[in-house]
């Protein structure tokens, strides 16, 4: 997997799987208000899985 090869060379910080849904949020709201259609639950979505994550 290429991941794993990049955390061999670069190992990420601890936690970075916790911030990857609030990373996803931006993106997916700019698609939402260009494309419409599912972006707009699945930036809802990855925005309540972050602040789920935050208040663990």
């Amino acid at each position: 997997m290429a991941l794993e090869a990049y955390c061999d060379e670069w190992p990420l910080s601890d936690g970075y799987a916790a911030r990857v849904e609030l990373h996803q949020v931006y993106p997916l709201l700019v698609h939402a208000i260009l494309f419409g259609g599912s972006y707009a639950a699945a930036a809802t979505r990855a925005a309540r899985q972050a602040v789920a994550r935050a208040r663990l």
